[in-house]
Order: C-alpha cells, then structure tokens, then sequence
C-alpha cells in the first residue's frame, strides 16, 4: 500500500502477479456488472465459475429462493401458460375439469351443502372480489411465488379450500365458481365467444345460483352482463378488460409508464373535447368547430410525444449515473509496478 493516507484508484488483487500473467489471466475471464441488492448465485445453483469482486462489495444471504428462479417451473412453464389458451378456445373443458370446480362441487354431489343464497353484498361485490385476488396474485408472482415453493403451495391450497367452503356454505357454483374465483374474470373475457362447446358436467341440474350463467350459455353470458341495466355488472367488466392489456403489459415490460401515461391523457382527451364543446354550446351558445375540437386532439397527441421524447432523454443519463451498474476494472501493469515499489505505510499514532 502507499504511504500516508493516499489510496490508489484501482484495486489490487494477487499483486505479486506480472502485467504479462495478469493479461494471459483476463484473455480467459469474463466482466460482468451487477446492480446493488442483485442476486448473483441462488442457493441451490451450480456454478462453475470464479467470481473476483474488483469494485464493489459482494453479501452473502442465504434464503430459500429470488425473483427469477422459478421453484415449480412445471407449474408457471407449462400449466400456466397452458390455461389463458384453454380458456380462449374451450373454455367449458377447464371448468369440468378444475380441481377447485371439482372440490366446490363436492358438497353438492355428496349431499352435505347448506345450499344458501347469496346475499346482496356478495351478489354485487362477488365479481370485483375475484378482480381483486386475480390483480393481487398477478401482481405478487415474480416478488413471491416465482421464487417460494411455500408460498405457491400455500396459495394452491388456500384457493383449495376457499372453493371447497363456498360449496359447503352456497348453492351451486355461487360460493366460489361464478362469483369470486380470481379465474373467473379472464375466463369470461376470453371465453365469451368459444370455439368448441363443451357441456357443463356439474350443474345437474341447474338450480339457478347466478344470474347470466356462464357455465349455461357462455356464448351469451358475457353480452348479457355488458348489457345488463345495472350499471355496475357491466362497468365492472368494462373495467377490468381495460385494465388487463396493461397488467399483461407490466408482468413482461419494466419501462411502459412513459408510453402508458401518454396514451392515457391522449384518450382522456380525445372523448373529452367533443363532450366539452357539446357543453359549452348547451351552456353559452357558443358553436366550436369540429375543426377546433379535432385541432386540439391533435395538440394533445403532439405534446404527449414531445414529452415522451423529453422523459426518455432524461431517463438515460440517469439510468446511466445512477442505477446502471459500473464496469468492473483490474490494476494496470503500471499501477501494479508503482504499488509494489511504495514502502509499507508504518504504524499510526
């Protein structure tokens, strides 16, 4: 180390190392960056390879899973991806052959249900409960259960048993099936126009448990909740097929907030201004050309553009100064030769 309190600007590892070996050393290696709190091997993985720490310091954390190492990738691989097809094609065959379907049904077809009624609250709200544990579990998967087996085992078997007390409470498929399965608001939105028909195995007979059954005639069900004369039934629908490009979107996409907000001003905005000219010529008799209303559309798709481009510019110098990771750098032969020459520095008072 040099003398007094001067410190060099680079690191140095193996110092008694040439400037000729240490290039015959890095012809073989690798540099990588990582980022601060990222993970660089998971407990349980094999790697071969040897890291040196040039820059930086390095944690060790011994936990039973992270974000990215999937612990059932047979489940979130292969059933998963699987089930939003299934659904779009055939979506009578999933609700035959669900394990959560087949253990609601349970107390039915062994005759120990209470077979309540739904009551009011649960009638409106049943469906937005769904949306909320679908929008939860969603948005918990690559901060949770991508990484916990514990915690995806827990959540299958909680769904499990919330869809076996509903059969035992409600009549029908009203306590879990058609109200608030997190499935159910994908299953509706893909499935209302199916290409195969698949006959419904469970509800022999049908003891009408909801209204526009799904699993009576999917064909029609969705419409009929579009054009349902409560408001609520179809917003809630209107709602959540809005929402669910975005929520898509998010799962895969890191950098979507600049182009999502722009978008949305541009819609509030583009069915806003023909509302308002229609109310300012009811209120002050004052006529506003199409041609003024299509101006201003158009204004509002200009500015958000132009601030797309300004957000993005101001993104990159941040990204780079502030959260990209740093290149990883090795002591020069120079700087090895002017270390190895500086006296040890003696001991301080």
């Amino acid at each position: 180390m040099p003398s007094g309190d001067e410190r060099p600007d680079e690191l140095v590892f193996m110092p008694d190392r040439t400037a000729a070996q240490w290039d015959r050393l890095l012809a073989y290696t690798e540099r990588r960056g990582f980022r601060a709190g990222e993970d660089l091997i998971g407990r349980g993985e094999v790697d071969r390879a040897i890291y040196i720490v040039v820059e930086g310091s390095l944690e060790a954390r011994v936990r039973e899973g992270r974000a990215g190492i999937q612990k059932a990738p047979a489940f979130w691989g292969l059933i998963v991806p699987a089930l939003p097809l299934l659904f779009f094609l055939a979506p009578g065959l999933w609700r035959n052959v669900c394990p959560m379907a087949t253990l609601n049904q349970t107390p039915r077809r062994f005759g120990f249900t209470r077979a309540l009624t739904m009551p009011k609250w649960f009638r409106e709200y049943g469906y937005v409960i769904g949306i909320g544990l679908f929008l939860a579990i969603v948005a918990s998967r690559k901060v949770l259960f991508d990484g916990s087996g514990a915690a995806l085992g827990s959540l299958i078997v909680v769904c499990l048993a919330a869809a076996f007390a509903g059969g035992v409470l409600l009549k029908g498929k009203s306590g879990w099936c058609s109200t608030m399965c997190p499935l159910l608001p994908v299953q509706r939105l893909y499935g209302q126009t199916p290409f195969l028909m698949v006959r419904n195995a469970h509800c022999r007979p049908c003891v009408g448990c909801v209204k526009n059954c799904y699993d009576f005639n999917p064909a029609a069900a969705y419409m009929a909740d579009l054009y349902d004369t409560d408001p609520h039934r179809s917003g809630y629908r209107k709602l959540f097929a809005g929402a669910f490009p975005g929520l898509i979107l998010a799962c895969y996409t890191a950098e979507i907030t600049t182009i999502f907000a722009a978008a949305a001003l541009d819609l509030y905005y583009w069915f806003s201004f023909p509302i308002l000219a229609d109310r300012l010529r009811a209120t002050t008799g004052v006529s506003i050309p199409a041609e003024l209303v299509w101006a201003s559309q158009g204004a509002i798709v200009a500015l958000t553009v132009m601030w797309i481009v300004r957000t993005l510019r101001k993104e990159t110098p941040y990204v780079e100064q502030a959260v990209a990771p740093k290149p990883a750098r090795v002591a020069s032969g120079e700087t090895l030769a002017r270390l190895r020459a500086a006296p040890e520095p003696g001991p301080r008072p």
